[in-house]
């Protein structure tokens, strides 16, 4: 009775704390006579959003809020991701994510991760259309399929992209297409880089040395992180680092020259920005990573600090109320650094010309994460305790019910009536151990979440 009522009753709400797949403290209405609905309810938690779309999975949930500024939320787990917005591609030519010059004509794109509308419509505003989007999330995949609503507030920003349900991993392992253009955006759960999370297979040297082998002769790879302070910037230098050495196990000798760093900001026009220190605080810094196939040369650079000074100019921009302006080089090769002796970016100049860096700065596939739980310790990470929390605590009770039963009869200790099930549990909880470490291993190989529940 007990082991039913613990996998009837405790099992799925434990499930339900760690992925909110039923959505529960999403679909209560807000109500001025509900108690419980103002403190569990979207918009208690995000005031003035009205949720439109609340789409839960095994991979993870989406939330797409309005927030009635000409934009909409759109949420991974619960952690704002990224923005969508009501215009064509024609309006993101300056959006510093994908300088000019990096989208050729009938050039073939990857983008890792489908995500918001971001990355699409700048390619396409670049003249980019084969464009191949590989997403593991099948509801992401559905959202941009199937939601007629949504892609016609975005301009359909997939129209021209090819959707794939697919783990990135996977995908480069087993297509032989190669690319001119691979984007990694937006492919965490939160924005945060410092956020301990689940492990992140697609920033590892193996994964980079595979995104190289998908590149064209003249193909480029970029990358986004957004970044807080310097545990963001020590963490984003430890990708730079493992970039530089799957280069080098390619035979690149000078990483240095195939890599770009630059910093972009999200800029709210309606709260203009008119020193560094507001730039701090709005904590929307990025930082951009390129790297080219073979070295960037001196045209490269002019044309990139041509189109960076576009960029740069907020009343360039013509997407209210946020525009994703260009803000400074930190790194281009031949040229000198914009980084300033001491600041907390030279981190970054560090990473660069760390080379060849030690091994415990590379992040493998057996030491995928850039940053340990002593920098930040995220929401998610405390539900991961409620999760597992339940589940002990269940079979705890569950254990005293049986041990009071052991004890309470003159005969009982020397029954194996009431000894094989405590055996038997101990035996599926050490079981339980190793499989929840296989199947995050599995994910690597599976490309999806629940294949690996399933197969494990």
């Amino acid at each position: 009775g007990a082991g039913f009522i613990f996998f009837i009753a405790i099992l799925p709400l434990a499930v339900n704390i760690r992925f909110d797949y039923f959505n529960l403290a999403r679909i209560i209405p807000c109500t001025s006579s509900a108690t419980v609905a103002k403190v569990t309810c979207f918009e208690s938690i995000f005031p003035g959003h009205k949720l439109l779309r609340s789409i839960g999975s095994a991979v993870e949930r989406i939330d797409i809020a309005d927030t009635g500024e000409n934009f909409l939320l759109y949420f991974l787990a619960g952690a704002m991701a990224d923005i969508i917005r009501p215009y064509p591609a024609s309006y993101y030519m300056l959006d510093a994510r994908i300088p000019a010059g990096i989208v050729k004509p009938g050039a073939k794109i990857l983008t890792m991760g489908i995500g918001s509308e971001g990355a699409a419509k700048v390619i396409q505003a670049h003249g980019g259309k084969n464009i191949t989007s590989v997403e593991i999330n099948p509801e992401v995949v559905r959202l941009w399929r199937d939601d007629q609503e949504i892609k016609a507030y975005a301009f359909d920003p997939f129209r021209d992209a090819r959707l794939i349900l697919m783990d990135g991993r996977t995908f480069l392992e087993t297509t032989s297409a190669t690319f001119d253009l691979i984007t990694l955006f937006n492919t965490r759960r939160g924005q945060d880089i410092r956020i301990f999370e689940e492990p992140n297979f697609l920033h590892t040297k193996e994964s980079f040395l595979s995104i190289w082998r998908k590149l064209t002769s003249d193909g480029i790879f970029l990358i986004d992180e957004r970044y807080f302070d310097n545990a963001s910037l020590e963490a984003i230098g430890r990708i730079i680092r493992t970039i530089s050495a799957a280069l080098r196990e390619n035979g690149i000798e000078k990483p240095e020259e195939h890599i770009i760093v630059y910093e972009w900001v999200a800029y709210r026009q309606n709260q203009p920005i008119e020193n560094a220190g507001q730039w701090e605080k709005t904590q929307l810094r990025y930082i951009e990573i390129l790297v080219k196939r073979e070295p960037w040369q001196a045209g490269d650079a002019l044309r990139l600090k041509e189109w960076g000074i576009k960029a740069g100019k907020p009343e360039n921009h013509h997407i209210p109320p946020i525009a994703m302006v260009f803000s400074q080089w930190f790194w281009i090769p031949g040229t000198s650094s914009n980084i300033a002796p001491g600041g907390r970016e030279e981190i970054l100049l560090q990473a660069i010309h760390n080379n060849p860096p030690a091994p415990d700065e590379i992040l493998t596939d057996n030491r995928p994460s850039p940053v340990g739980f002593s920098v930040v310790v995220p929401r998610e990470f405390f539900s991961s305790l409620a999760f597992f929390g339940l589940i002990l605590g269940g079979a705890l009770v569950w254990l005293l019910w049986y041990t009071r039963r052991y004890f309470s009869g003159a005969h009982a200790m020397y029954s194996a009536r009431y000894l094989l099930p405590v055996y038997f549990m101990l035996i599926g909880f050490g079981f339980m151990a190793i499989e929840i470490a296989f199947i995050q291993r599995l994910q690597l190989y599976l490309g999806s979440v629940s294949a690996s529940v399933i197969v494990t």
